[in-house]
């Protein structure tokens, strides 16, 4: 039986993600791959099970000018959730951001979600109840833990 790969997205791998998933990823700034952000495959035999990226967040004032990780997406592939592939791509958003000095990495998920909230849980991520307010109003919640303590 073959295993699952994990690599570090290039805009080939990109590309076809968004053939797949759609634009929503392009959109909404999901797979970054430039300074300050990391971006991460999960792949069997090529086929991509699921992937995830984060983006650099300057936060609100009054902490202008200081900057931390968000993950802007995680995605696996329903025939691939309860496999560990999500807690394996979070770890690798997770050491990456550590490494590149963050301070904190954030996460946001909608209520719908229930299954995520024990995952979260489990990666020793606080949580806060959220609301999003776009066309519709979205309840949610904003996950954080800590990297780089002061």
């Amino acid at each position: 039986m073959s295993e699952i790969v994990y690599r570090q997205i290039d805009q080939t791998l990109k590309d076809k993600i968004i053939s797949i998933h759609g634009d929503w990823i392009t959109q909404h700034c999901c797979l970054c791959i430039e300074e300050g952000s990391y971006a991460v495959a999960a792949l069997l035999n090529e086929e991509i099970v699921g992937f995830a990226g984060i983006n650099s967040a300057e936060l609100p004032p009054p902490l202008n000018g200081c900057f931390d990780a968000f993950i802007n997406c995680i995605e696996v592939d329903e025939r691939f959730q309860r496999h560990g592939i999500g807690r394996h791509l979070i770890g690798m958003l997770e050491s990456w951001a550590k490494a590149y000095g963050y301070r904190q990495i954030r996460a946001w998920s909608s209520e719908d979600k229930v299954a995520a909230i024990h995952m979260w849980y489990a990666l020793n991520y606080g949580m806060c109840p959220s609301i999003e307010v776009h066309d519709v109003i979205i309840k949610g919640y904003v996950y954080a833990k800590i990297l780089n303590p002061a």
